[in-house]
């Protein structure tokens, strides 16, 4: 339950850096932000350790376009898109990991 919710937390952090980034698609000089969490999520797992990761966002490397602002739509788009799928099956694991315990409790199944 914790690697889920870390993993929920670094979706959503995710999901608002996206969203900054497309708000300020047209912002002259702008960089854009990236969110990573699962190499940290990863070697927590890994190493059986608490599996209680903060997400960390960094600016992005993308080369900029001639006005500063290296935001890429077409990539932003997509990176939300997946995101967006990856919290949707995270939040799916999370309800199965409840019913399973629901189950359990109630001596039903």
């Amino acid at each position: 339950m914790t690697a889920l919710h870390s993993m929920l937390r670094g979706l959503s952090a995710r999901q608002t850096a996206i969203a900054d980034n497309i708000a300020n698609v047209e912002t002259p000089g702008y960089t854009g932000k990236v969110v990573d969490f699962e190499s940290s999520l990863r070697e927590a797992l890994a190493s059986g350790g608490q599996a209680d990761v903060a997400p960390s966002t960094i600016l992005s490397t993308e080369q900029a376009l001639p006005n500063g602002n290296n935001v890429q739509i077409g990539e932003e788009m997509v990176n939300l898109t997946a995101t967006n799928l990856s919290y949707e099956l995270a939040i799916q694991a999370m309800t199965a990991k409840f019913g399973i315990l629901r189950t359990s409790i109630s001596g039903q199944g």
